[in-house]
């Protein structure tokens, strides 16, 4: 019988490496008390890459104990804590290779199925420092596994574990991986593992088109279930393309009709595919890449690329204004797997503002098989001028048998005419489809800006509509490495009510340390009157909502003899404050604080954002610093263990640390210590 030991949540951040920004929810804490685990997840965790992670067959992570002791013998470490793998649970028990796909266990007052081995990701490298985890998880067969939620309920560390059903087929999770993963499969085994209706939709595919490939004679080689050949690009690198016509969608949208320079029919894309676009916009400097979804019916005379004219665009920009027919561009073949799929279940098409560029292409190719399966072209746009398309998706929506169309304007222009040009004003949300007489079993393809896709996807979960259903695209520059997410953006708002009475404000100085340098720039060119980002606060708190501060004045200019004074700041209420400096904000708290002398606006809007580096940075400075150390000796690792209650009792100080949590590591500290003296 297993045992949990501990319940890990976290929410997507961004970390830095290797000179790139990577967002990630690999980082994993552990909680006090009970949590309750829904369908899609734990409370109060998340994930980044949905592609990978995350949904009905991986709602949550589980990794053992052994083979954390495993890795600290053979990576010769002893920095591990709970959820250092970017587990849920942390166990005791229930090996890899002893459990079994399919196979059910009670924890707690929830009932879980087993559904797949982890999906090796190279985050784990990154949470580990450690680049070849990904490869070793793999060749240890020790990679941990998924779970999917039959019944929901609460958890808790010291649950125990109780298997309630056997899987079929008895084919245990480091098998699985293995087959995948590994070399030397049999075909036996890919038969029995598809005989398993547990294991997820993903890896069965996987497998049965490692079957496919046995039984064909084509002689290609490699690993397909690891490889699709249908994703592969059909030329390497970039191929020269002729700019033949650009025309206006809309007056932000242009589309550009491009042809092979040789003269050799094109690779004929799949629906909802992209391209890349290599242009030099200076000869001084390096070239800039783009993608962009082709918009129309796949074919082998050309491709069209429509693109949105942004302000601050360096691609977009160059193609829409200096581009001209008869120029030349460089051109990858067509990727990505945001396709049409077949199938018979309705297909809706929602996209906003630019969005609607690959679901174009989807639309093209249902008219153009003259589909008999429902189709729903549902878009967003401001107004009439701004609405690419509109005809084009008209035409098309007029040559299909089950058509249907609906178009909301956020801000119809006095000329815009409804039910000719818009059926509704307002934008999309997953009420709408309800009412206007979408199917829940459709199949559902979602593009445009991340506001968008996010609030459409909780809305359609809560809806009841499985993630399988659901396939979504992102428009929009990213600044992380994560497939499929951006970062939500909050507008500053003001609270709610009236405002109440709260404690003042102050950070642990240890924290900004490094910030007094920025902080005496600034002050210089704040006296100058220069205007830069990054100006200095009087005051701020932070919400606890939006993750947004709240400041009542920013000191653009300082004249001579202005003395700076205390200011009110507000913060969002209906939820906890973050804790800082020993003191809770509660909600809706008037704060009245000035720490000028103590930070910078630059420095503490990323600790704003991100709540969990707090923590984080205590852990690091706590654990990593002092009480898992890999020491030579007792009585050194004694001397390290009293050094580590001093900086608990700093972080404690500090605010860094709950009280509970700071009695309870507190307790184990000196445990060890009271067993080494003995």
């Amino acid at each position: 019988m297993g045992r949990l030991l501990s319940v890990n949540v976290g929410l997507p951040r961004e970390v830095a490496w290797k000179g790139k920004t990577v967002r990630t929810a690999i980082w994993k804490l552990p909680v006090e008390g009970r949590r309750m685990v829904r369908k899609l997840n734990i409370d109060g965790d998340g994930q980044a890459d949905l592609a990978g992670h995350g949904g009905e067959q991986r709602a949550v992570f589980v990794y053992q104990m052994d083979s954390y002791r495993y890795w600290e013998r053979l990576l010769e470490r002893h920095d591990f804590t709970f959820g250092h793998f970017g587990e849920n649970f942390t166990i005791e028990g229930l090996a890899d290779n002893e459990v079994c796909i399919g196979d059910r266990y009670r924890i707690g007052h929830a009932l879980f199925e087993v559904t797949q081995p982890r999906v090796t990701c190279y985050r784990v490298g990154i949470r580990l420092n450690e680049p070849r985890m990904p490869a070793l998880l793999v060749e240890h067969k020790r990679p941990g596994f998924y779970l999917r939620v039959l019944e929901e309920g609460d958890v808790g560390a010291g649950d125990e574990i109780v298997k309630v059903a056997d899987g079929p087929e008895r084919m245990t999770v480091a098998e699985i991986d293995a087959l995948l993963y590994l070399p030397g499969h049999s075909r036996d085994q890919l038969e029995r593992s598809l005989r398993i209706p547990a294991l997820s939709k993903g890896w069965q595919s996987s497998f049965q088109a490692i079957l496919n490939q046995e039984s064909s004679a084509t002689g290609v080689k490699g690993n397909p279930g690891l490889a699709n050949e249908e994703q592969t690009p059909a030329w390497p690198g970039f191929k020269q393309m002729k700019v033949a016509h650009i025309s206006k969608e809309s007056d932000s949208v242009t589309s550009f009709i491009l042809k092979p320079i040789d003269g050799r029919p094109l690779p004929v894309a799949q629906p909802g595919q992209f391209v890349v676009v290599r242009v030099q916009v200076d000869a001084d400097k390096a070239a800039v890449l783009r993608s962009y979804s082709l918009s129309d019916l796949p074919g082998a005379d050309h491709f069209r690329i429509s693109v949105k004219s942004e302000a601050n665009g360096i691609v977009s920009s160059f193609l829409c204004t200096r581009v001209r027919e008869g120029d030349v561009l460089n051109i990858s073949a067509p990727r990505g797997s945001f396709t049409l799929q077949p199938g018979e279940n309705p297909v809706v098409l929602l996209s906003a503002g630019v969005g609607a560029t690959p679901v174009m292409s989807m639309l093209h190719a249902l008219a153009a098989e003259n589909s008999q399966r429902q189709v729903w072209w549902i878009h967003g746009a401001r107004n009439r001028a701004n609405h690419p398309f509109a005809e084009e998706s008209r035409s098309l929506m007029e040559q299909l048998l089950h058509g249907r169309s609906y178009i909301l304007y956020s801000r119809p222009a006095a000329t815009d005419r409804q039910v000719t040009d818009f059926d509704a004003s307002g934008r999309i949300e997953s009420a709408l489809l309800e009412k206007i007489g979408v199917s829940p079993t459709s199949d559902f393809y979602l593009c445009g800006p991340s506001s968008f896709l996010m609030r459409m996807r909780d809305g359609l979960r809560d809806w009841g509509i499985l993630d399988t259903n659901v396939h979504m695209e992102i428009f929009g520059t990213l600044d992380a490495i994560a497939p499929g997410l951006k970062r939500v953006g909050h507008a500053p708002h003001a609270p709610s009510g009236p405002p109440g009475s709260g404690p003042s404000v102050s950070f642990g100085e240890a924290l900004f340390r490094a910030a007094h340098a920025q902080l005496e720039e600034n002050r210089s060119r704040a006296r100058q009157g220069r205007r830069r980002p990054g100006y200095l606060l009087q005051g701020l708190t932070c919400c606890a909502k939006c993750g947004y501060a709240y400041y009542g004045k920013t000191l653009r200019q300082l004249g001579a003899g202005r003395q700076m004074k205390d200011f009110f700041y507000y913060r969002c209420s209906g939820s906890d404050g973050y804790r800082f400096g020993g003191e809770r904000i509660c909600g809706n708290a008037q704060v009245q604080g000035n720490i000028l002398e103590t930070t910078v606006w630059s420095e503490v809007s990323k600790l704003l954002m991100d709540p969990q580096r707090v923590e984080l940075e205590h852990q690091d400075r706590v654990m990593n610093g002092a009480l898992l150390d890999n020491l030579e000796t007792l009585t050194s690792q004694k001397a390290k263990l009293e050094h580590a209650v001093e900086r608990l009792i700093d972080s404690f100080a500090e605010g860094l640390i709950e009280k509970d949590q700071f009695a309870s590591r507190m307790a184990r500290t000196k445990s060890r210590i009271v067993d080494l003296d003995t």
